[in-house]
């Protein structure tokens, strides 16, 4: 179980630091560490158990799902002008999405039928609708990951890799291009005055490119500073607490209860070393096991989702918190691949 050690490690550092200092909201926190155990049941299994039946079963569930939301959300976005599904708000659009588009990619290339490239593209373009730059980059790197790993493994089918991957660039250059002409984002038409050399890259361009993430990561480093200078071994070690910024000197800048900047220097606030630690060993091992799959074993590809959409999940956090309702099934996913690729091992031996 190459993940249990690292949440046992993440939820102790979690749970300490908001004990000592967040006491108020250790009942939401407990509730989430439980969950974040949902990584284990995969473990719990029969003996025999037909992978690729509940693969193909839970990714055309995935890919239905896709489709039926896709109504939900216009609705939401028309009559609400709201950017939600039926829970949450436009961050889990993105992730669900991910996810649809994610497992519809591996249908395309188990299958090798132009509807799951099609969803693959309808899916991808209703994610961008929402996303993030953290998002979007967790994405495009996991498509990466995928197609690169696929390619290299059948290089018959280069041209269904190549394609998906020039209509994702596409897709996504016209995103890029439509929020900078169209809804004139204010994060991307500073970065193109900078580019230009119409505005200098100074603090200001880069807290309005940022959303002030740029100053929140300078007060990060003075209150890492301060713990380091006084020796305050507890936080150092344990955090400060879930949301805890504000009790801190100086708080965060953007009024947020956390220093929204890069994930590594918000959570090691929140977690101290030991949750910091165990949030690079998830990445690590995440990234690990995902490329270790053989994609030239045909039913290997609708693995690909269950181990996929833990390392998207991780880059998508790379700017906010990692404190999130998806990551139990993130986890739980991982799970899935992990005790498959094991058995599968298993078998050939």
């Amino acid at each position: 179980m190459l993940l249990f050690n690292p949440i046992n490690l993440l939820n102790l550092s979690t749970l300490t630091s908001t004990y000592l200092y967040m006491r108020e909201i250790i009942l939401p926190v407990l509730s989430e560490c439980i969950l974040r155990y949902a990584y284990l049941f995969p473990h719990i299994k029969p003996k025999s158990i037909d992978f690729r039946e509940i693969f193909l079963r839970t990714n055309a569930v995935f890919v239905i799902a896709g489709y039926l939301l896709i109504p939900v959300y216009i609705y939401n976005v028309l009559h609400h002008n709201q950017m939600k599904l039926l829970w949450g708000g436009f961050f889990k659009v993105a992730e669900i999405y991910a996810l649809f588009s994610i497992t519809s990619l591996a249908l395309g290339l188990y299958t090798r039928k132009g509807f799951y490239f099609i969803s693959t593209l309808i899916f991808f373009i209703i994610f961008l609708h929402p996303a993030r730059r953290s998002e979007t980059i967790g994405i495009l790197i996991t498509f990466t990951l995928i197609i690169g790993l696929y390619i290299w493994h059948n290089r018959s089918f280069l041209k269904h890799g190549l394609i998906t991957l020039l209509a994702i660039l596409i897709t996504t250059s016209g995103g890029v291009l439509y929020f900078i002409h169209v809804k004139k984002d204010p994060r991307l038409v500073t970065a193109y005055r900078v580019i230009k050399g119409e505005i200098p890259l100074d603090d200001n361009a880069l807290n309005r490119f940022s959303l002030w993430r740029w100053a929140n990561l300078k007060a990060a480093i003075v209150v890492i500073r301060k713990d380091i200078e006084n020796m305050n071994l507890v936080p150092i070690l344990f955090g400060h607490g879930i949301y805890g910024g504000r009790k801190l000197n100086p708080p965060p800048p953007n009024g947020l209860p956390y220093y929204e900047s890069i994930v590594f220097v918000q959570e090691y606030i929140q977690r101290g070393l030991l949750g910091l630690l165990a949030i690079l060993v998830i990445y690590y091992r995440s990234i690990k096991l995902l490329l270790r799959i053989d994609l030239s074993r045909r039913e290997n590809v609708l693995a690909i989702p269950f181990g996929a959409y833990l390392v998207f999940y991780n880059l998508g956090m790379l700017f906010r918190p990692y404190v999130d309702g998806i990551l139990p099934l993130a986890l739980l996913m991982f799970g899935v691949y992990e005790v498959y690729l094991r058995s599968a091992q298993e078998r050939r031996k």
